[in-house]
């Protein structure tokens, strides 16, 4: 069973896997090429990996400088096809030009690290960072623990206008069908302070019906960033 999108939360991940077994093999990729595989058995020995590039293919990971960056160190994700063959943007030379790196490398704007072995881990997107009073979060960090708490049925994290840090945490939450708002704020909140540094930590949780998604089951941040950016808390049903 192939699925793929974003790389899946590690506690969703086994609950699939206890549930139907080592059936599941995650891609991660995009149009312009670049794609890694893992298997169940890669991921049960790698909790979290979306594991590695294709035969053809290489990856990369690049710092602020465009130098490689030791194994286990985030950095830039980039992939290069190891028989040289390059790809453009139909009509914009400069996108293009902007996707790639040194040696035929591309990328399309993912935060992540390699292991020693060459499998690949996605922090989140470079649009999607956090940046509070200097430091970045990465709101796929901070899903996939809001995501093992107790009564938690869906959950979309962004960045939203904080005065003095510039960026705060935020973090919407589906309640499971049943579940009570203020034990799902009480168990949010004990997650988050058990496996998350207090930086990373949502200074705000809001409960709401749904979190936007598109027709793939893709999450839609940037929708729940500009509204929280233009004052608009309308779509959520309650929060903290």
């Amino acid at each position: 069973m192939l699925h793929g999108g974003e790389p899946c939360p590690p506690e969703l991940k086994r609950r699939m896997v206890d549930w139907l077994g080592p059936v599941f093999v995650e891609y991660f990729g995009f149009s312009e090429g670049g794609m890694t595989l893992a298997t169940t058995e890669d991921w049960l020995a790698r909790p979290g990996t979306v594991g590695q590039a294709l035969p053809h293919q290489e990856i990369v990971v690049l710092d602020d400088k465009g130098e490689r960056v030791p194994p286990k160190t985030e950095g830039l994700v980039y992939f290069r096809f190891l028989d040289g063959t390059r790809f453009s943007y139909f009509g914009d030379p400069a996108k293009t030009e902007a996707a790639y790196g040194p040696d035929g490398a591309f990328t399309a704007g993912d935060i992540g690290w390699l292991d020693g072995d060459g499998y690949l881990y996605i922090s989140g997107r470079r649009a999607d960072v956090i940046v509070g009073a200097g430091v970045n979060v990465y709101p796929a960090e901070v899903e996939a623990v809001i995501d093992g708490a107790d009564g938690v049925a869906d959950v979309a994290v962004v960045g939203g206008p904080d005065p003095e840090r510039g960026e705060q945490v935020v973090a919407f939450v589906v309640p499971a069908p049943g579940a009570v708002g203020d034990d799902v704020l009480a168990a949010v909140e004990a997650a988050s302070a058990e496996q998350l540094a207090g930086y990373k930590r949502p200074r705000r949780v809001v409960l709401c019906e749904e979190v936007p998604r598109d027709p793939t089951g893709k999450l839609l941040r940037g929708r729940l960033r500009q509204a929280l950016w233009d004052g608009r808390t309308g779509f959520a049903a309650s929060g903290s």
